[in-house]
């Protein structure tokens, strides 16, 4: 596969990186990673490739030795919610002996009347804990519900992760005003699944609905998993257009290893990104690679 590389910009990849999405799994602990088992016709693609028994931190350090990461932020791989607390314990134990991940981004029903105390349980053994991601919330980003539970993270000084499709930004722009502590991701740039110029131009004009909400930013991640031969020009218009819109200092790097692994190389992930970046000032790519992920997940 060509990536565009060639005759790429002499500006070096950047000293420092965070990377603030990786999923690592051991499916001996009796878990549900069913999400891995997927049909290699769908949208993920050939997950099989990457679905094996055990996916831990030393494997994820052999991958990234030639271009290792500074920190790395987990976000959640297991489900249902009652099962984080045990994903949270092996990922402490892979850090105690890799170093990886740094922090951790935990699965959480934001709906449930029990959310306060399985955090709380969360935060007192694992103080890794930064944040939240629901995968059950679907489209539905409404309710009174949701709302109390994203006061408890702003109570508790968590993260939200969203995962949300452009036609639902409008709805997050109002939840994020009316939790103006939270601190708020907007997890792999919307998920943009199609790529025509007519989704570029709807994702870019919903896209100035979360821009003006200042405690929203936007993870520049995951592309891959809608542009399976992708290449730094396929990639182009959605991460510049990303950075411009939230600028370097509300927009950050995350691989979706080892999703991701399935399109391409780390290195040429990373190589890419830097190569569509590179017009930026050596202040500015440092915001994007890692000042505004440590602020973030208090890295």
């Amino acid at each position: 596969m060509s990536l565009g590389l060639e005759g790429r910009s002499s500006v070096a990849f950047p000293a420092r990186f965070i990377d603030t999405h990786v999923h690592l799994w051991d499916r001996r602990l009796g878990l549900d990673y069913s999400w891995l088992d997927g049909d290699a016709s769908g949208p993920l693609g050939r997950l099989p490739e990457v679905s094996s028994t055990l996916w831990d931190a030393g494997r994820f350090a052999d991958e990234v030795r030639f271009h290792r990461p500074d920190r790395v932020v987990h976000v959640q791989a297991t489900n249902p919610s009652t099962a984080s607390i045990a994903e949270t314990a092996w990922l402490d134990s892979e850090r105690a002996t890799t170093g990886f991940p740094s922090v951790f981004v935990v699965r959480a029903d934001l709906r449930s009347p029990d959310l306060a105390r399985r955090l709380a349980e969360q935060i007192a053994e694992h103080p890794g804990v930064v944040g939240v991601r629901d995968m059950s919330l679907g489209r539905s980003l409404t309710g009174d519900d949701l709302l109390t539970g994203l006061q408890e993270l702003e109570r508790l000084q968590l993260v939200w992760e969203v995962s949300c499709a452009p036609e639902e930004f409008a709805d997050l722009a109002t939840l994020a005003r009316l939790v103006p502590a939270l601190r708020i991701v907007l997890g792999h740039g919307g998920w943009p699944w199609a790529r025509t110029a007519e989704s570029f131009d709807d994702w870019q004009k919903r896209l100035g609905e979360l821009v003006s909400v200042t405690n929203v930013v936007c993870k520049v991640s995951g592309l891959g998993m809608a542009d399976h031969a992708w290449s730094v020009e396929s990639w182009r218009p959605w991460v510049e257009t990303a950075v411009r819109m939230f600028g370097p200092s509300r927009s950050m790097f995350g691989s979706n290893w080892p999703i991701d692994r399935v399109y391409a190389s780390y290195e040429s992930e990373l190589l890419a990104m830097n190569e569509i970046l590179s017009d930026l000032t050596d202040d500015e790519r440092d915001a994007f690679w890692y000042v505004t992920a440590a602020d973030v997940f208090s890295l």
